[in-house]
């Protein structure tokens, strides 16, 4: 499909990161939705996660600092409005619990922190400063065992001025 990421694990290829993440939530057996009814809305936080926060908040933070010339105003403009619609969804659904299906963190939770972590300098605004909720939430996977910043798991960062 020419895209990243991609997983490969014995004879497997994997691509999409909500399938890599099924996939390896099912291997381990962490992060895994309970129930069949948590797996699916897991699934829906996913796809929401993909196609409204990343879909929105990926361009917007590339077309920011890094697309040569920077983005048109006109469509930053867009993208952020899109980004901060959903947001307050997420806001709003962390509002009824620690994590978004309930009292346990699930690939959902793992999904939805893809951008969420990136510096407040390169949106030009604080997710988790405007939206409480999403910041308790964030701190609190943050306190996870384990848990690395997205810039200490890549290679080539910081980018050299």
């Amino acid at each position: 499909m020419g895209e990243a990421p991609v997983l490969v694990h014995g004879e497997k290829k994997l691509t999409q990161s909500g399938v890599i993440l099924e996939y390896l939530a099912g291997r381990s057996g962490e992060f895994l939705p309970r129930s069949e009814d948590d797996r699916l809305e897991a699934l829906r936080w996913i796809i929401f996660d993909n196609q409204k926060i990343g879909g929105n908040l990926g361009p917007y933070r590339f077309l920011r600092n890094f697309a040569k010339p920077l983005g048109d105003p006109i469509v930053m403009d867009f993208l952020r409005g899109r980004a901060f619609s959903a947001l307050a969804i997420v806001d709003k659904r962390l509002s009824n619990g620690p994590y978004l299906l309930g009292a346990e963190p699930t690939i959902a939770d793992v999904s939805m922190t893809s951008y969420l972590y990136y510096p407040p300098d390169e949106f030009g605004f604080d997710i988790a400063a405007q939206y409480k909720n999403i910041g308790a939430w964030l701190d609190r996977i943050k306190a996870m065992p384990r848990w690395a910043h997205p810039y200490d798991l890549m290679p080539g960062y910081p980018m050299p001025a």
